[in-house]
């Protein structure tokens, strides 16, 4: 087992190897939610993430299974040099970009293809890389700002 040095301390990371279930929905929120609070991330800040990263994950629930009943999906996430990182990876069949730009647009009020516009909303950085072996979301937030204060 590594010993933590002052550098990896620094570079807090997390990587998971979750089902293409919805009952990772819930799994992941609640590790994520974990790793916010010890690091400290402002409530605000960490609310936004926790939304956004869940439209992620149902994201890949819904779409990366590809009808396979052992389908998995990579979770990782990171914070590095006051940004948070995050990404989800399935083997779904992926779709066209072109409708990823078109959902960056979506009205909130649509029954579908919400998830990217949340994203695009809450985060400072939304990439998708989507293709024939799979889609992978990639998210950003700032955590540098406004420190969350409690009750005055």
């Amino acid at each position: 087992m590594e010993e933590p040095t002052p550098a990896r301390l620094e570079r807090p990371t997390a990587h998971l190897l979750l089902p293409c279930r919805s009952d990772s929905v819930p799994t992941l929120r609640a590790l994520l939610h974990r790793d916010l609070e010890r690091w400290e991330v402002a409530a605000e800040v960490a609310d936004a993430i926790l939304l956004a990263t869940g439209e992620a994950v149902t994201n890949a629930v819904v779409h990366g299974s590809w009808g396979q009943q052992d389908s998995v999906m990579v979770v990782r996430w990171s914070v590095a040099d006051g940004v948070f990182s995050f990404s989800v990876q399935d083997r779904g069949p992926g779709f066209d970009s072109s409708r990823t730009a078109m959902s960056r647009r979506a009205h909130p009020s649509q029954n579908r293809g919400r998830g990217l516009y949340i994203m695009h909303a809450l985060m400072d950085r939304v990439v998708v890389d989507s293709g024939l072996t799979g889609t992978r979301i990639m998210l950003e937030k700032a955590l540098e700002g406004p420190v969350a204060t409690g009750p005055s």
